[in-house]
C-alpha cells in the first residue's frame, strides 16, 4: 500500500470529490465482482471486508497514531461495519469524508508545527513515551495531540544525538545543544512535508481509491494487488532482463537521508566521478519541466517513481559530500543488465569439479530478448559440462519467484514424467507434462532455500525434491504456493488492473507447499531465519489442501540421504560458524519481536536503547572474518570475457567474494563430495 496521500485545496472539495464519486464506485464495484469471478477462493462481501478496508486505510493513513485524533476516527467509524455496503451502492461519500478529516487534521499540524515554542521541547521532568508491537487505538483528543507530538520531537532528537557516537561521554556534555539543533531540523523537516502533501492538487481521491482497490485485493489474498496501468508496467519489467536505469542503489538511512550505497557499473552514474557512495541525495531537479524536490520532506514513493520509472529520462542530484559540500550531477538513464535477472555461473577450484548456478529469480522474455532462465541456464549447464564437473549447486536462497512457465521448463530439463499440477477455482486440474525429452543430466545435484525462496523457487525445488533429483539443504522455504495473472478488472478500461489469485500449484505428490514451504532434506542453519516473513505471517494467506492425483513413477528420495544426513550434522555441529549462528539467532529474534514498554525522554534511556544492538551487530559482522575452506572461480571459457568489460568484472568479483565467503555453500559442497565419495 501506499503511504502518500495528495490532498486537492479545501476550496475544490465539494466539487471535485462529487464530479469522481461515480467512477470511484464504479472501480469498486468493477475490482469486487471481478474477484468473485475469477479469485480462486473467493469471500463474502460482508463486515469482514469493511474491517479490512476501514482499519487498512485508516493504519496507512496515520501508522503511528499521531494525526488522527479520537474525534476524527469517531466520525468515521459508523463506515467500519458497514463501508462494504456503501461502495456497492455507489456511495463513495466515506472517501470524501476521510478527505476533509484528513486534510483538517495535516493543517492542523501544520498550524502547530509552524508555531511551536521551542521551550517545551527541553526534555526535562520525567515524561515517558510508549512502544508496543500492536497499533496503538485512535484515542489520543486534539487537545492532547500537541503532547504526543512535542514528546516524538523529543524523542527523535535524543535518538539522533545518541546515534552521533558510540562514545556516550563525548556527547554528553554537548546534548542540550545537539539536541535543540536536531529538534529545528526535525520541526522544519515535518512543516515541510506537510506543506507538500497540500500544495498537491487533485490527488487524494486517487490515492485513498486505488489503496481501497488494493485492500480489496489483499482481502481476498496477500498477493492479490490492484494495479494501475504504470505500475502493472513496472512489475513486468521487473522481470526482465535489463531496464533503464541511473545506475545509483539508494537508500534511506536511520535519519531518512537518501544515501547512494552502490552505483552500478556501466551506467550513467558510473561515469560521473562526482558521485560516491556515501553522498547524500538532497535535492532532485527535473530538467525538462524545472520541478524541484527537497528530498527531506518529498514523498519517497514518488521520487521512486522519478529515479526508478520510465517518464524521466535525465534528472540532475544534487548531492552533499561527506565534508558538506554539496554538487549538482546530471544523469542519462541507459540499458543497465538486471543483476536479479541473470545467472551466476562459478566452478570449485578444488576436487571434485563442482558447478555453482545462483538462480536469482525465474525471469523471462517479456522484454522480447528471448533469452528466459532456461535457455541462459541451459547455455550455463554446457558450458559446465564441458569442464566436465561432477556435480552441480543450484542456489536459490533469496529467490522470490516469477514466472512458473519458466519453473516448469527448468523442472523438465531434469525430471521424466509430470513435473506438477495446478488447479482453479472449480477444482479443474491441469498437468505440468516434461517439456525437454532430449536432456537429463544424471550428476547428482543440490539445491540451496532459504525462507525468501518463493512460488516458482518452491514449484522447481519441490519437483526436484519428489523424483530424488537433488538433494534440497538450507532451511524450510516460504510457503507460497498461489498462481497469479494481471488482467483489467473491466473490459471497458486498461487503466485498472488486478494481479489476481487464480491458481495454486502442487507437488508431484500431490501435496501442497502452501504455508508450510519446501523441507529441506538437510537444514543448515541461516541468519536471521526465524524472523523472515513467510507465507503461513500474513493474516489473509489461503488454506489450500492436498489434490488426489495419480502419483507418477519414479518418484524416490535422493539416493545415500542418511548417510549424508549423518555426516553433514556432524561437521555443523563442530562448525564455529554454525554454532554462532544458532546462538545469535535466538537474539535477532527477540530484538525483532520488539516488547511493550515506555523509554523515558532521557539521553541515557534512550542512547541505551539505540546502543543495546552495538554488541550483537558486531558479532554478527565477525561472522564474516571466518574462512570456509572451499574457493569457486569463473568458467575457464568465461574468464577472459569477465575481465573484458567493467560492468561484468565488478559484478563477478562481488559475486566471489560473496560465495567465497558462503559457510551454507561450502557445506553444500562437501555433502556432494561425500556423495561421489571423494
Amino acid at each position: 500500500m501506499r503511504r502518500n496521500f495528495w490532498v486537492v485545496a479545501l476550496c475544490v472539495l465539494g466539487n471535485f470529490a462529487w464530479s469522481q464519486k461515480l467512477v470511484y464506485c464504479e472501480r469498486f464495484e468493477a475490482m469486487v465482482n471481478f474477484l468473485k469471478v475469477n479469485h480462486l477462493q473467493p469471500k463474502p462481501i460482508d463486515e469482514n471486508l469493511s474491517k479490512y478496508l476501514f482499519d487498512g486505510l485508516l493504519t496507512d493513513l496515520d501508522p503511528n497514531r499521531s494525526l488522527l485524533s479520537k474525534t476524527d476516527y469517531e466520525e468515521l467509524s459508523g463506515y467500519r461495519t458497514q463501508l462494504h455496503t456503501s461502495l456497492l451502492k455507489k456511495d463513495c461519500y466515506f472517501t470524501e469524508l476521510v478527505w476533509n478529516i484528513y486534510v483538517s487534521a495535516l493543517n492542523r499540524k501544520l498550524l502547530y508545527f509552524k508555531n511551536i515554542d521551542a521551550s517545551l521541547l527541553r526534555t526535562e521532568g520525567s515524561e515517558t513515551l510508549r512502544f508496543s508491537t500492536e497499533p496503538f487505538e485512535f484515542d489520543v483528543t486534539v487537545e492532547d495531540l500537541p503532547k504526543l507530538w512535542n514528546k516524538r520531537i523529543k524523542y527523535i532528537a535524543l535518538d539522533e544525538v545518541a546515534r552521533l557516537s558510540k562514545n556516550k561521554d563525548s556527547l554528553a556534555p554537548f546534548v542540550e545543544e545537539l539536541a535543540a539543533a536536531k529538534r529545528s531540523e526535525i520541526v522544519a523537516r515535518e512543516v515541510c512535508r506537510i506543506e507538500n502533501i497540500l500544495n498537491k492538487q487533485g490527488e487524494l481521491n486517487e490515492e485513498i481509491a486505488e489503496t481501497l482497490l488494493n485492500l480489496i485485493g489483499s482481502y481476498f489474498d496477500p498477493h492479490t494487488n490492484y494495479f494501475n496501468a504504470s505500475e502493472a508496467k513496472s512489475f513486468m519489467s521487473g522481470l526482465a532482463t535489463a531496464n533503464k536505469s541511473f545506475g545509483l542503489m539508494l537508500e534511506l538511512d536511520e535519519k531518512e537521508q537518501l544515501i547512494v550505497v552502490g552505483i552500478l557499473p556501466g551506467s550513467s552514474a558510473a561515469k560521473v566521478p562526482g558521485i560516491q557512495p556515501g553522498d547524500i541525495i538532497r535535492k532532485i531537479r527535473l530538467p525538462r519541466n524545472g520541478f524541484e524536490y527537497d528530498t527531506a520532506c518529498s514523498n519517497m514513493d514518488q521520487l521512486a517513481n522519478i529515479i526508478y520509472g520510465e517518464e524521466e529520462e535525465e534528472v540532475t542530484f544534487e548531492i552533499e559530500k561527506q565534508d558538506q559540500r554539496r554538487e549538482k550531477v546530471t544523469l542519462t538513464k541507459n540499458l543497465v543488465p538486471s543483476v536479479e535477472n541473470t545467472l551466476t555461473v562459478f566452478v570449485s577450484e578444488t576436487s571434485p569439479k563442482v558447478a555453482y548456478i545462483k538462480v536469482s529469480s525465474f525471469y523471462s522474455d517479456f522484454d522480447g530478448s528471448n533469452r528466459g532462465l532456461t535457455a541462459d541456464f541451459l547455455e550455463a549447464l554446457l558450458k559446465c559440462e564441458n569442464e566436465k564437473v561432477k556435480g552441480l549447486i543450484i542456489d536459490l536462497s533469496g529467490n522470490g519467484g516469477g514466472s512458473v512457465d519458466e519453473a516448469h521448463r527448468l523442472s523438465s530439463l531434469f525430471i521424466e514424467g509430470p513435473v506438477a499440477y495446478s488447479s482453479d477455482r472449480n477444482g479443474q486440474i491441469n498437468y505440468y507434462q516434461d517439456l525437454i525429452p532430449f536432456y537429463k543430466p544424471d550428476y547428482p545435484i543440490a539445491i540451496i532455500t532459504d525462507g525468501t525462496s518463493a512460488s516458482a523457487s518452491e514449484f522447481f525445488s519441490s519437483a526436484m525434491q519428489d523424483y530424488g533429483k537433488a538433494i534440497v539443504c538450507g532451511t524450510a522455504s516460504c510457503g507460497k504456493a498461489t498462481m497469479q495473472f494481471i488482467t483489467p478488472i473491466d473490459k471497458r478500461s486498461n487503466s485498472d488492473l488486478c494481479k489476481v489469485t487464480a491458481r495454486s500449484f502442487f507437488r508431484p505428490t500431490g501435496e501442497t507447499i502452501q504455508k508450510q514451504g519446501v523441507i529441506p532434506d538437510i537444514e543448515l542453519p541461516t541468519l536471521y531465519n526465524n524472523v523472515i516473513t513467510r507465507e503461513a505471517n500474513f493474516e489473509t494467506a489461503l488454506n489450500i489442501p492436498k489434490v488426489k492425483v495419480q502419483k507418477p513413477s519414479g518418484l524416490r528420495k535422493f539416493r545415500k540421504l542418511k548417510s549424508l544426513k549423518k555426516k553433514s550434522l556432524a561437521r555443523v555441529m563442530a562448525s564455529p560458524y554454525f554454532a554462532e549462528i544458532r546462538r545469535v539467532n535466538p537474539l535477532i529474534e527477540k530484538l525483532a519481536s520488539g516488547e511493550n514498554k515506555e523509554i523515558p525522554l532521557k539521553f541515557q534511556a534512550i542512547y541505551e536503547q539505540v546502543h543495546s544492538i552495538d554488541e550483537l551487530y558486531s558479532e554478527v559482522l565477525a561472522l564474516d572474518k571466518l574462512t570456509t575452506g572451499i574457493k569457486f572461480k569463473n568458467l575457464g571459457v568465461d574468464a577472459a570475457k569477465v575481465q573484458g568489460d567493467p560492468f561484468t568484472a565488478e559484478l563477478n568479483k562481488m559475486a566471489l567474494d560473496e560465495i567465497n565467503g558462503n559457510f551454507r555453500l561450502a557445506e553444500v559442497y562437501r555433502i556432494l563430495k561425500d556423495y561421489l565419495g571423494k
